[in-house]
C-alpha cells in the first residue's frame, strides 16, 4: 500500500508543479499610468483595452500607459496593481475591482474609488478625494483635498493639513493625523487614535477604542467607548455616552469639568476632577479618561 502512495505521488508532481508554473506565468503585468489627460477611467476586464488617446507599451513585467492631452479615457484591465501618477485631471475613477493593489498620485483632480478590495495608496494635493465601499486597507496623504470616505472595511492612515476629512458608517482601524479641517466621524465601530493641532473633531454614534490627541481643536458629539484616553492642550472636551454605564475620570488644570450629578467632584491642588460611571443609558461597559491643560471637560 506505501508502495503505491509513493508511485501515486510521483506520478501526481510533476502536474502539481506545471500547474505551478503556469500559475506564475499566468499572473497579470502591473499597469502603469502616466501622462495626462482630461478624464480616466479604470475598470477590471479580461485583457487590456483602451479606448481615446493612449499608447501600450509592453514590458516585461508590466504595461506602461501613456495618456495623452486633452483626452478622455477608459481602461479595462485585468492587472492585480495599478499605478497612475499624473499632473492633474478633471475626473478619476477606479472602481470594481475584487483583488487589487492601487497607487494614485495626483497633484489636482477629482477621484472616486468605488467598489474595490485590496491595498490603496493616494497622494491627492488639490481636489477632492471620494471612496466608497472599500475592503482592505487605505493610506491617504491630502494637501488641501477634502476626503470623504464611507462603507471602508479594513485599516485607513491618513495625514492631512488642511483638508476636512468625514468617514461614514465604516468599521475597522483608524489614524488620523491633521493640522486644521474639520473631522467628522459618523457611525464608526473600531479602533481610532488621532493627532490634531487645529482640526475640530466631531463624533457621532462611534462606537470602540480611542486614544488622541488635541492641541487646539475642539472635541465634541456621541461615542460608545470600550477604552478611551483624551487629551487636549487648549481646546474644550464635550462627550455624550450613549447606550453605556462607562467609568469615566476627568480633569483639567485651568478648565472646569462639568459632570452628572452622580459623579464625584473635587478640585485638589487647582486642578478641576470628575469621575464616576454612566447611568441607565445602557449596560455597555467602558473605561473613559479626558485630560485637558486648559480646555473645558463637558461629560454629557
Amino acid at each position: 500500500m506505501l508502495r503505491k502512495i509513493c508511485i501515486c505521488i510521483l506520478f501526481a508532481f510533476p502536474f502539481l508543479l506545471e500547474a505551478e508554473v503556469k500559475k506564475e506565468v499566468s499572473e497579470e503585468p502591473a499597469l502603469w499610468i502616466r501622462g495626462s489627460a482630461v478624464s480616466l477611467k479604470i475598470e477590471p476586464g479580461k485583457e487590456l483595452k483602451t479606448t481615446g488617446s493612449a499608447e501600450v507599451d509592453k514590458k516585461k513585467d508590466h504595461h506602461l500607459l501613456v495618456l495623452k492631452d486633452a483626452s478622455k479615457v477608459t481602461v479595462k484591465t485585468p492587472a492585480r496593481s495599478i499605478s497612475v501618477v499624473l499632473e492633474s485631471l478633471d475626473s478619476l475613477e477606479i472602481k470594481g475591482f475584487q483583488k487589487v493593489n492601487i497607487k494614485v498620485s495626483l497633484k489636482k483632480g477629482q477621484v472616486l474609488l468605488k467598489n474595490n478590495k485590496g491595498d490603496l495608496q493616494v497622494h491627492l494635493d488639490e481636489g477632492r478625494l471620494e471612496l466608497k465601499s472599500h475592503q482592505g486597507s487605505v493610506e491617504v496623504h491630502s494637501y488641501l483635498a477634502p476626503v470623504f470616505l464611507e462603507g471602508l472595511k479594513g485599516s485607513l492612515k491618513i495625514s492631512s493639513l488642511r483638508a476636512p476629512l468625514s468617514i461614514f458608517q465604516s468599521q475597522g482601524k483608524f489614524d488620523i493625523q491633521s493640522f486644521a479641517g474639520l473631522i467628522k466621524l459618523e457611525k464608526l465601530s473600531g479602533d481610532l487614535s488621532f493627532h490634531s493641532e487645529t482640526s475640530k473633531i466631531q463624533f457621532k454614534s462611534y462606537k470602540g477604542n480611542i486614544q488622541g490627541y488635541s492641541r487646539r481643536g475642539e472635541i465634541s458629539g456621541s461615542v460608545t467607548p470600550d477604552q478611551v484616553k483624551i487629551e487636549t492642550e487648549l481646546s474644550p472636551i464635550r462627550l455624550y455616552f450613549a447606550n453605556s454605564k462607562a467609568r469615566i475620570e476627568a480633569q483639567s488644570w485651568e478648565g472646569k469639568v462639568f459632570a452628572p450629578k452622580n459623579f464625584y467632584k473635587d478640585r485638589a491642588g487647582g486642578v478641576y476632577k470628575a469621575s464616576g460611571s454612566i447611568r441607565q443609558r445602557g449596560d455597555t461597559p467602558g473605561y473613559v479618561q479626558l485630560k485637558s491643560r486648559s480646555g473645558r471637560i463637558s461629560i454629557l
